[in-house]
């Protein structure tokens, strides 16, 4: 968008890049509540 370039989310390394996020979303939604510590990390 800076760039003025046109924006493609199926690039394969943004792909990659998303799926490393998403996992550790994953992770971070399926703590318990008594494991709020680990959240603040």
């Amino acid at each position: 968008m800076v760039k003025g370039i046109i924006y493609n989310p199926n690039v394969e390394e943004l792909a990659k890049e998303q799926s490393g996020y998403m996992e550790r979303l994953w992770k971070f939604n399926q703590l318990k509540p008594s494991e709020g510590d680990k959240k603040v990390k």
